[in-house]
């Protein structure tokens, strides 16, 4: 009997632990061109903050794409879907031409990524490409 009477606030005391002075509870969502990622970093219990990226100054015609459920991304308009794990960067012009998505180990029935275009010219540098693959330089 003297168990029952210890473990039960034991138990509420270890429930009342889990969130603990989060400010977010998803992984990843969009709102509008905004990218929120909730809790970066090596504490994923405690102290959860949210992070924002505004997916229109990152990239060219940027905005945000839901993937799933709880994985979230930017991408550039229009939206061109592509596979993270296979796509190889190409310039296209001064465009850097990426491929902003989760990489998945089982098949899913949804994109798993869509191109995102980051302008090089932005900073003064050019797009190019050579047998290290394309980048800005």
């Amino acid at each position: 009997m003297h168990r029952l009477l210890v473990c039960p606030p034991v138990i509420l005391a270890l429930l009342g632990l889990q969130g603990c002075d989060n400010d977010c509870s998803y992984l990843e969502q969009c709102d509008g061109d905004t990218l929120l990622v909730c809790g970066q970093g090596p504490d994923q219990m405690f102290h959860r903050e949210e992070h924002e990226t505004d997916c229109t100054a990152m990239l060219v015609d940027g905005t945000c794409v839901e993937l799933d459920n709880q994985e979230a991304t930017c991408a550039s308009e229009p939206l061109v879907e592509c596979a993270p794990q296979d796509f190889e960067p190409r310039c296209e012009g001064d465009l850097l031409m990426g491929c902003q998505g989760v990489w998945y180990t089982e098949p899913v029935d949804y994109p798993t990524g869509y191109e995102a275009a980051v302008d090089c010219s932005a900073d003064g540098r050019s797009c190019v490409e050579d047998a290290e693959g394309a980048r800005c330089a």
